[in-house]
């Protein structure tokens, strides 16, 4: 699936052929999407139909990947969307690819029938790092959370019986 990037800042269009090519050349070191004419801050608009028949619209404004002990065969990764070209980032789109040419298979990209990614511990803690670094967490998000998570895990757990 090609990607159809629009720059914030000179206009142009250029275009990514597939999610490993929009991840390798077409994002800055933090995640969010460049142009590759100026260098500048860019946007892919999108619309898919929902089961519902209406229209989700969105524009991934940032693709960050994560590696897995699987190399390149199984890369989960998450956009970061917002709802207008220059708005706030507001949510986070899970997906994965798999990546098979360099056996003789083919580049598969979705979700399949093992159902979303899994993140390990460093992989969460990164999410997080870039979440609050795009401003879709706040610090004091962040700390209220280790606050909550640090008084449950204060208190005696239940076991079976």
């Amino acid at each position: 699936m090609a990607y159809f990037l629009t720059c914030n800042r000179c206009k142009e269009t250029t275009k990514a052929w597939e999610i490993v090519d929009l991840i390798t050349e077409h994002t800055h070191d933090d995640g969010m999407l460049k142009c590759t004419k100026c260098d500048g801050e860019a946007h892919v608009y999108q619309v898919s139909q929902t089961q519902d028949g209406g229209k989700w619209e969105r524009y991934i404004r940032a693709v960050i990947a994560f590696k897995t002990q699987f190399g390149d065969a199984y890369v989960p990764y998450v956009f970061l969307l917002s709802y207008t070209p220059n708005g706030k980032l507001q949510d986070v789109h899970f997906n994965y690819y798999k990546d098979l040419r360099a056996s003789g298979g083919r580049l598969k990209h979705g979700h399949g029938p093992g159902g979303a990614p899994v993140f390990g511990k460093g992989g969460i803690l990164r999410l997080l790092e870039h979440l609050a670094e795009h401003g879709i967490l706040s610090p004091s998000e962040l700390t209220a959370l280790a606050g909550k998570v640090e008084r449950k895990t204060r208190k005696p757990r239940r076991t079976g019986d």
